[in-house]
Parts: C-alpha cells; structure tokens; sequence
C-alpha cells in the first residue's frame, strides 16, 4: 500500500476507498508519472550528442529507437515503483 491510499483511508471514516478517491489517486500518479519520464528525456537529450528531438524530426531512426528504448524501461521502473 503506498502513502497516499493510507493518507486517503485514514481520511476516511468508513475504511473504503472512495471512487473520488481512486481518480484523484490515478491523476496524481499520471501527473509524477509523466514528470519523471519527461525528466528521463531531457537527461537522455543530455547524454546524448547533438540535439536529440531535433535529430528524430531530421528522420534520424536509430535515435528515435535509443529515446524510446530508453523512456520504456524508465517507465516500467516508474509504474512498479508507483504501484507498490
């Protein structure tokens, strides 16, 4: 159980997890979800030589294969550290 559902269950009287509550649950994930894969790219830009969303928009394949490589195994990482 991660620290927000026990935040959310002791704010609740009755012990359950309100719908409202799962959807804010889901869009605070999304939101920390999202800022962390977009903070993977910008590092991945940075390790990166050349301008990397410049060389994808020139046709350049191998780095748009390295960028998503790369952001999908960030984002595995990030969806099972948010579920745990």
């Amino acid at each position: 159980m991660n620290l927000l559902s026990i935040f959310l269950q002791a704010s609740n009287t009755t012990g359950r997890i309100s719908i409202q509550d799962g959807i804010l649950e889901t869009l605070i994930f999304v939101a920390v979800g999202m800022a962390i894969a977009f903070l993977a790219f910008k590092l991945i830009d940075l390790i990166t030589p050349g301008n990397l969303s410049k060389q994808i928009a020139d046709g350049n394949v191998a780095q748009a294969i390295l960028a998503g490589a790369l952001i999908l195994g960030v984002c595995i990482i990030i969806a099972a550290v948010l579920s745990s």
